[in-house]
């Protein structure tokens, strides 16, 4: 039996950012340490009975602290402005954020900023917006928390590092990662155990015969996917 890793987590257990707060280490001064990122550029935004139009563009901040802004101009008569945060680990699927919705901004409150902090553990964030009855100028940004110290490269592997030794003894994989695992020939069983903890998904099962010829099976015709341990 052989198993490779092929694809490691795309995050860890704890941030660089929570290690660093957690041990006091900041040497950059606060301008230094924030950036500021545009999701929406502000301006005025036609009417949309949707959240795909008024989509800003993807800010990674994993592993670092991010407050999302909403800057209301001007709403035009009657208009309302709803805006929600959305998440994502490869910058290609979203999904909503819990509690990540902003006040819905009307003509009564268009010239008030609206602040949320995102907790999440996503690669990227993003901003999308639905304008309803009238055009309203609005835009939306992202502050992260960019501290860097010179500290950081070695505080990331420890955290790898760390994980690895727990997944090592345990012999769990605390986070979603890939693997390839080889078996030198058929189980004697009718299953094969999938090391590593609960499984959440299998991409293919294959095998070779003595001539090297590779043949893929199918799922639920000649193997099944048991996922719940």
């Amino acid at each position: 039996m052989n198993v490779l890793q092929t694809v490691a987590p795309t995050i860890e257990p704890v941030s660089i950012a929570e290690v660093k707060l957690h041990l006091r280490l900041d040497s950059e001064t606060l301008a230094g340490n924030l950036a500021a990122y545009t999701s929406l550029a502000a301006g005025s935004h036609a009417i949309a009975n949707n959240y795909t139009t008024h989509v800003g563009t993807a800010v990674e901040v994993i592993g670092k602290q991010a407050v999302v802004y909403l800057r209301p101009v001007n709403n035009g008569a009657g208009g309302t402005v709803d805006t929600k945060i959305q998440e994502s680990d490869d910058g290609t699927t979203w999904t909503d954020v819990t509690s990540g919705a902003f006040t819905q901004v009307t003509e009564a409150n268009d010239t008030t900023i609206q602040e949320k902090e995102y907790t999440g553990a996503k690669r990227y964030i993003r901003t999308a917006s639905k304008v309803l009855v009238a055009a309203c100028e609005f835009g939306t940004d992202v502050i992260v928390n960019a501290a860097t110290t010179a500290e950081d490269s070695l505080l990331t592997d420890k955290i790898i590092a760390a994980r690895e030794i727990i997944e090592d003894i345990t012999r769990r994989a605390l986070l979603t990662q890939t693997w390839k695992y080889y078996l030198d020939k058929f189980p004697t069983d009718n299953f094969i155990k999938i090391p590593f903890g609960n499984l959440q998904s299998v991409t293919s099962v294959k095998w070779k015969d003595t001539d090297g010829t590779e043949t893929t099976l199918t799922e639920n015709t000649d193997y099944l996917v048991e996922t719940n341990g």
